[in-house]
């Protein structure tokens, strides 16, 4: 029969916002997969916190432990193990390097990515297993991070960040504070 407590929600978050991207390449029955592989998985509220593991923990009892396929690969039924395996799936993934890319270089380069330089990032990505300070590193590196034109754009200066922070808290009465954290920061 069907398993209760299936949530296609966090699956469907998962592969859209934080691994594969929107267009990533997967399809619904992959949405149901994740979700089915991900059961008994959650975290501990607050008051219930007893565990040393931030408070994540496997609930067997809620797992549904059925053969699945995700994304063309067969994963057998052993509980925790299977999440950790899509895990890895999706870490291994050319379309998680080409979001992860996407992202970064959207957050420290433009608004609008220049392509040559996500596809370096992607390459690192898939190159290195994933690991983001080199992918970071190829980024620091490249042309298109140092060219005038885009150069700290996406970086605030000290004064510019408090100006913001100011903005966001509404009415600011003590400047002395701020005067002096600014003096500290050389601006």
């Amino acid at each position: 029969g069907q398993f209760q407590g299936l949530n296609e929600n966090y699956a469907r978050e998962l592969l859209e916002l934080h691994t594969l991207g929107v267009n990533g390449g997967y399809t619904q029955k992959d949405i149901i997969e994740l979700a089915k592989i991900l059961t008994g998985w959650g975290l501990f509220r607050p008051l219930q916190k007893t565990s040393t593991k931030d408070g994540f923990y496997f609930e067997e009892a809620r797992h549904d432990f059925s053969n699945k396929t995700f994304l063309g690969h067969s994963i057998k039924g052993s509980g925790i193990e299977e999440g950790e395996e899509a895990l890895n799936i999706l870490a291994r993934h050319p379309s998680t390097a080409q979001h992860i890319s996407y992202k970064l270089v959207q957050n420290f380069v433009s608004d609008n990515p220049p392509n040559s330089l996500v596809q370096k990032l992607a390459k690192t990505f898939l190159d290195s297993d994933g690991n983001i300070a080199t992918v970071l590193q190829t980024l620091f590196q490249s042309d298109e991070f140092w060219q005038p034109n885009v150069y700290q754009t996406k970086f605030k200066t000290p004064y510019r960040y408090i100006v913001s922070v100011m903005r966001v808290s509404g009415t600011v009465t003590n400047f002395d504070s701020l005067d002096g954290i600014l003096n500290q920061l050389g601006m």
